[in-house]
This record gives C-alpha cells, sequence and structure tokens, in this order.
C-alpha cells in the first residue's frame, strides 16, 4: 500500500511539473513519450533544431566530451543515441568524418547542406601536418563549417523546418513561425557582418586555422590561413613559415578560434600583429547561445577595426 500510494503521488507531481514553458496551451504540446527524437551532431544544429522545433521535439546532442566535434569520434553509447533517433541532423560537406565507421538509417538522416552542394567549397590540403593532440594529420578536402556563411546557415535552417514539419505536420504553422524568427536573426546577424567586413575592407589577416573559408568568401576578407592551435605555441618551423606569409600578406591582424596561449601572444606582439577571437562555435558551451557566440564574434571584429 505504502508504494501504491507513492506511485500515485510521484505521478501527480510528475503532471503538476509539466506545465508547458511558453505560450502554447498544454494541450497543443505531445508528452515527452509522443515527441520525435531528434539528434544533431554539432552546436550550430542544436540551435537551429531547437529554435524551430521548440518543445515539440526531444532535441539532443549526445557529445559527452568537450572539444570541436569536427574531430569527434563518438561512444558506443553516443552511436546508439543516435541510431535510436528518429531523425539525425547533419552539418554534412564532410563534417561528421565518423558516418563511414557506423551503421545509422538512410532514411533518418538529414544531410543540411545537401541542398547547397554546389555552393561548397572544395580546398587542396592534403599535405601531413602536425599540431593538437591529434599529432599527425591532414584538413578535409571539402571546407565543412558552412554555418560561417550566414545565408548558407538559414539554408540548413530551412531544411531542418522543412524535416521537422513533415515529423509533426500537425504542428507546421508553429514551426514555420519559429523559422521565420531564426531567419531573422541570421539577416540580421549577416548584415552587421557585413558591415564589419567593410569597415575592414581589403587589408590582409591570418587565420590561425583552416576553418573560415565560408566566412571568407562570403563577406569578402582578404584571408590566408596556418595551422596553428590556441593550446600550444607554434614549433621554430611554423614560426618561420608564418614570417614568410607575413612578407607576401602583410597582415596586421589575426582571427583565432580560442585564445592563444601567453606564449603566442608575445610572439605576435614581436611580429606587429594584433588577434581577436571569432569562434567557430561548433562546440557546446553552456554560458552563452550559438547565436550569442556569433554576435559576440561580429563585435569583436567590428571592435578590432575601429
Amino acid at each position: 500500500m505504502k508504494r501504491l500510494l507513492f506511485l500515485v503521488l510521484t505521478g501527480l507531481a510528475v503532471l503538476a511539473g509539466c506545465e508547458p514553458t511558453n505560450n502554447a496551451k498544454s494541450g497543443d504540446l505531445p508528452s515527452p513519450h509522443e515527441r520525435p527524437f531528434v539528434a544533431v551532431t554539432n552546436n550550430p544544429l542544436l540551435y537551429f533544431t531547437q529554435r524551430i522545433g521548440g518543445e515539440l521535439f526531444d532535441i539532443r546532442f549526445p557529445k559527452n566530451e568537450p572539444g570541436d566535434p569536427v574531430d569527434w569520434v563518438p561512444s558506443d553509447n553516443e552511436v546508439r543515441e543516435f541510431q535510436q533517433a528518429d531523425l539525425v541532423v547533419l552539418n554534412g560537406a564532410g563534417y561528421e568524418n565518423w558516418l563511414n565507421k557506423v551503421l545509422l538509417a538512410e532514411s533518418k538522416m538529414l544531410d543540411t547542406s545537401r541542398d547547397f552542394s554546389g555552393e561548397l567549397i572544395e580546398i587542396d590540403d592534403r599535405v601531413v601536418h602536425r599540431h593538437g593532440p591529434e599529432g599527425e594529420h591532414s584538413h578535409r578536402e571539402t571546407a565543412s563549417h558552412v554555418w560561417l556563411d550566414f545565408t548558407l546557415a538559414s539554408k540548413q535552417a530551412r531544411a531542418i523546418a522543412e524535416k521537422l514539419k513533415s515529423l509533426r505536420p500537425d504542428h507546421s504553422g508553429a514551426i514555420q513561425a519559429n523559422l521565420d524568427l531564426l531567419l531573422s536573426d541570421l539577416r540580421t546577424l549577416g548584415q552587421e557582418m557585413t558591415a564589419a567586413s567593410r569597415a575592414l575592407g581589403d587589408r590582409p589577416v591570418v587565420f590561425s586555422h583552416p576553418v573560415y573559408q565560408y566566412l571568407a568568401r562570403r563577406y569578402g576578407l582578404n584571408g590566408k590561413s596556418v595551422h596553428w592551435e590556441p593550446s600550444e605555441p607554434p614549433d621554430a618551423e611554423s614560426v618561420n613559415q608564418f614570417r614568410e606569409l607575413l612578407e607576401s600578406h602583410p597582415a596586421k591582424l589575426m582571427i583565432w578560434e580560442d585564445e592563444p596561449v601567453p606564449a603566442t601572444q608575445t610572439l605576435l606582439v614581436e611580429q606587429g600583429v594584433r588577434w581577436i577571437v571569432f569562434s567557430p562555435g561548433g562546440d557546446r558551451r553552456h554560458d552563452v547561445d550559438w547565436l550569442e557566440r556569433m554576435q559576440a564574434n561580429v563585435e569583436e571584429l567590428a571592435r578590432s577595426v575601429r
């Protein structure tokens, strides 16, 4: 009897805690067991899908460990999460390098870059080099950080919305309304980035890592890339190559994924190069969402050219 009473009281408490947190009526929202499970493969996709799908879907980013998902190899448990999902939202453009090592139903996968495959940037970077904890490696032949072109990010968002509508056609209107709000934010972000890049003009910049191709192309940045890690200073050979680069590409600004270590900062000062952080935002950070990170990036770039 005590156990029965406990279960009844627990059930009442759960029901009492299930009031919706938005303006929708409780009858408009599916129960947790009715919500389609959507798994995503990076933080931008998590942000887009949450903005568009809201509480109508169970949206998860299965990656548990820190670090950029571009180098992610999912664990067995994380792979099982993807396999259990009703929909797997992919970045595409070669970003999910682990896909050929796992078994996922193709019918459940949404490649958000597929509809603009003709706009993907092919890169010729087969030289093996060493940096970071992974040691010797070479970079992909297709540039994958497509969301740094905020116009392409909008196309990714539209692809997600269409797929979500097919999973919950009874809520197509709400999904479309959420998409429209997100697209408005992305347009504003693109306008702000365009203004910052125009202020920078044709002045040369150096990127610390080859992940900014779509940003540079869309917004006309005159940039060259090196292969430096924020967490470790470059070796002597890399420093010499950097000095040679500056002779032909006299940049006074270097754009980083994250704050470089003090030794690297000192080196840049000696070369007369300032640095800023423009986070690609592929990884998840709980202190700020993806849009706020992008806004902070654009503001930092704008400040650097004032």
